[in-house]
């Protein structure tokens, strides 16, 4: 006892004792409540806030497990097991569900352009991407080594008995609907623990319950979560035509209505239908795959720690029965893989232990590139079409995505250095800057393609880094269930990091918009109507999705013009792009074709003042130190020395705008970010062919 005493004495007087668990306790398992970031630090950052939402947890123990922002939703998994999807440029939740047990979740989401699959409690459930409802269930029979990847066709799941096994997914056409829930016996042993025919019932209550929890119609009407008469049932989709729903900044989400599993367990029934997948190939790998599997038009490859990759034909043919064929030769990577592998189009980044990232073409096997730094990635890559990003131990730095060679050169103090030190996570970019997180939960803000860094600020209560692998949107996340979503100023329609693999989802959408704009106009002729509804007929008639984006307009200062009075002409003879024109240009409006989606935006070139700063938020602003420059006044600029890039400057000057004044470099020791201007109306995308 008395060495005991004199321990904790000498502990305090050090300043080392911690509590139980703090120690092992990092940053991002600890939960926070974060506010949404005021307006007055998101435009010194030149930073919109799109949205906010609230995901209900259960308790403590519960907290977001993974988040995806993908084909325009974001999906979200917490560790309860709860799935829920939101319109990514809305933040409305469309839906979400609680496949198979509560707090069995291993691994993240897979998904295709259909299904969001979830494995839970060794299950993989397959959730409809529109309506939320779990299609069907597979037993695995064997624990899968890693995170799945799918296709329309297929769904490709690494195994510990080192194998990848390819699931045939429902078709419209496959008559496989059963009038009784049964576990099917697994099509292959392949090792694990098998199928236990004692488990048969139990199995059967589970899959009775997943079907319960989607089809309300067979619930107990005293047991059920219906809406209050009078109120709109917050899980009821949107009638076709309707504007998107507007969130406030700091509006909680609807709580979830699941249903308990005594509730389900009391109304087991075996009359629903349900549908299957079914067991195509199991390819030997020779080694655990522990990473997800990237894929292509025609191959899926595999990479394992030892950096052997495996790539195999994915043999589309629906009745396929033999195994798949391996591919000859595999690559062999020098050095040991310990972060997943990304993929561009036909390209996969893998990363070494050694430092040495190597660009892989997945159809043929060869080896485009290699690049060695002077530390280990420990951190996935984020890649584009010109560039891959890179977080080592020393910091963040950019490559070129064709040559490998290292794009950032710059001095730190008189050493120069290719990496911007302390970073932890990239998250996102867009053509002119890197967003990126360092341990500390503080934003930095990077010029693309220079590398210098140009603002940053104290976020550590969004704890919870989600890495945009999609697109340019910024979201930011805590355990507490808080997603916030913003973007630049300047880039109000996404900008795709892979274009290529989203074309290619939405190109039969969007040419079906395009014939569309060619057909005659179907709009009938009104003398006052509501633009609102006039976009509602094109909706109805030339079945085509319609998405008023408000946001856009305001952030230029424009009323939105969805409820704006207009007169409809009769159509004559004019095509539904000719008619559509005569009706937007009084609004200064125009439409864009986002994915088959008519997307209502401001027209280019519209001039508008910049928004005055909100006086609530005048105290944002931090007090300028010695040496740094006035928010609202420029440094005076030195005869020859360059301008430095800020966050919102726009590359092209427009012609009818008065010419800005030069921004100089800011003054050595001044805080990035200390110059809160709003630059003015940025310029609109480039119109696609078809569009107005």
């Amino acid at each position: 006892m008395r060495f005991a005493l004199r321990g904790l004495v000498i502990g305090l007087a050090m300043g080392t004792v911690v509590a139980p668990g703090v120690r092992s306790q990092t940053r991002s398992q600890i939960l926070t409540t974060p506010a949404t970031p005021p307006r007055g630090h998101l435009e010194s950052l030149n930073l919109v806030h799109m949205w906010s939402a609230n995901l209900p947890m259960q308790d403590k123990r519960d907290g977001l497990h993974d988040v995806w922002m993908i084909g325009g939703q974001v999906l979200a998994q917490t560790r309860r097991g709860t799935v829920a999807c939101y319109d990514a440029e809305t933040g409305s939740q469309l839906w979400h569900t609680l496949p198979g047990l509560p707090f069995q979740v291993t691994l993240p989401l897979a998904w295709n352009n259909k299904l969001v699959f979830a494995v839970n409690n060794g299950n993989v459930h397959a959730i409809n991407r529109k309506t939320g409802n779990i299609d069907w269930r597979f037993p695995l029979g064997t624990n899968p080594s890693g995170p799945m990847t799918a296709d329309n066709l297929q769904l490709y799941i690494p195994t510990e008995n080192r194998h990848i096994l390819a699931l045939h997914l429902p078709q419209p056409t496959d008559n496989i609907t059963t009038k009784k829930i049964r576990i099917p016996e697994p099509e292959l042993r392949i090792g694990g623990r098998g199928f236990n025919p004692e488990e048969k019932d139990k199995n059967e209550k589970e899959m009775a319950k997943d079907v319960l929890r989607n089809n309300p119609a067979k619930a107990d009407p005293a047991k059920d979560n219906a809406a209050p008469e009078g109120k709109a049932d917050p899980k009821a989709p949107p009638k076709p035509g309707a504007a998107p729903m507007d969130r406030a900044a700091d509006a909680p989400a609807p709580a979830p209505a699941v249903r308990t599993l005594d509730d389900d367990l009391q109304l087991l029934t075996t009359d629903e239908p349900i549908l299957g997948a079914k067991l195509n190939w199991a390819a030997n790998t020779d080694g655990i795959i522990p990473f997800r599997p990237l894929m292509t038009e025609k191959y899926v490859q595999g990479v394992n720690y030892n950096g052997q990759t495996f790539t195999f034909e994915k043999k589309g043919d629906l009745v396929m029965q033999a195994t798949s064929e391996l591919k000859e030769p595999n690559l062999q990577i020098t050095g040991r893989v310990n972060i997943q592998p990304v993929q561009h189009g036909r390209t996969s980044y893998i990363a070494t232990n050694d430092g040495v990232i190597f660009a892989v073409d997945i159809d043929n096997g060869t080896k485009l590139w290699e690049r060695t730094l002077s530390s280990p990635a420990d951190r996935p890559l984020l890649c584009s079409e010109e560039d891959v990003f890179v977080v080592t131990r020393e910091g963040l730095t950019r490559l070129d995505a064709k040559t490998g060679k290292i794009a950032w050169n710059f001095a730190e103090g008189r050493q120069p250095t290719h990496f911007q030190p302390g970073i932890h996570n990239v998250v996102t970019v867009n053509p002119k800057f890197v967003y990126a997180f360092d341990r500390q939960g503080n934003l930095h803000i990077y010029d693309r393609r220079l590398g210098r860094e140009l603002a940053s600020v104290n976020w550590q209560d969004f704890n919870v880094p989600i890495p945009n692998f999609s697109s340019d949107r910024l979201l930011l996340a805590s355990h507490s269930g808080k997603l916030v979503c913003l973007r630049d100023r300047e880039f109000t329609l996404p900008e795709l990091h892979n274009k290529g693999e989203l074309v290619m989802e939405d190109a039969a959408a969007k040419q079906v918009a395009l014939n569309a704009l060619n057909q005659k106009s179907l709009i009938q002729e009104n003398s006052k109507v509501m633009l609102r509804d006039v976009m509602a007929q094109v909706a109805s008639r030339h079945r085509i999705k319609v998405f008023f984006s408000d946001g856009a307009f305001r952030d230029i200062n424009l009323v939105p013009v969805a409820d704006k009075i207009v007169k409809v002409a009769p159509a004559g003879t004019q095509t539904l792009g000719e008619h559509l024109k005569v009706i937007l240009d009084p609004l200064d409006a125009t439409i864009y074709n986002v994915g088959g989606v008519f997307m209502v935006v401001p027209k280019p070139g519209i001039k508008t003042a910049p928004a005055p700063m909100d006086p609530a938020n005048a105290g944002d602003a931090k007090t300028p130190e010695p040496g740094e420059a006035k928010p609202d006044s420029k440094p005076e600029a030195k005869p020859g020395e360059p301008e430095d890039p800020k966050p919102g400057d726009p590359d092209e000057k427009k012609p009818e705008a008065p010419k800005p004044a030069p921004k100089p470099a800011p003054k050595q020791g001044a805080k990035p970010g200390a110059d809160p201007a709003v630059p003015p109306n940025p310029p609109a995308p480039e119109l696609n062919q078809g569009e107005f």
